[in-house]
C-alpha cells in the first residue's frame, strides 16, 4: 500500500510539472508575452566566406584528414595477430 502511494505522488508530480510546461509554453502566446530571447550572435559560415585563406585552409585540413582516414581504413597490417582466424571448436562425437 505504502508503494502504490508513493508512486500515484511521484505520477502526479510529473504530469503537474508537465501541465506547468504546457501552460507556460502556450499560455505566453495566448497573453502575447514573449519569450525572452539570447544575444543574436552571426552565424559562423559567415565568417568563414568573408575569410578565404582561413575557409581554404580548414578546407585542405579536411580533406588531409580525410584522405589519412581512408589510407589507415586499407593499410596491410604486419606483426602477430595481423590476420584473423575463424574460431572453430572442435567437435567430439561422444561414444556410448
Amino acid at each position: 500500500m505504502k508503494n502504490n502511494n508513493e508512486m500515484d505522488k511521484a505520477i502526479s508530480a510529473i504530469l503537474t510539472l508537465m501541465l506547468i510546461a504546457l501552460i507556460l509554453t502556450f499560455g505566453l502566446s495566448l497573453f502575447e508575452i514573449p519569450l525572452p530571447s539570447l544575444i543574436e550572435k552571426p552565424p559562423i559560415e559567415k565568417f568563414l566566406w568573408s575569410y578565404r585563406g582561413l575557409d581554404i585552409l580548414i578546407q585542405a585540413f579536411l580533406i588531409l584528414a580525410a584522405a589519412a582516414a581512408v589510407s589507415a581504413l586499407f593499410r596491410i597490417e604486419k606483426g602477430p595477430g595481423a590476420v584473423e582466424e575463424a574460431a572453430i571448436e572442435k567437435f567430439e562425437e561422444k561414444e556410448e
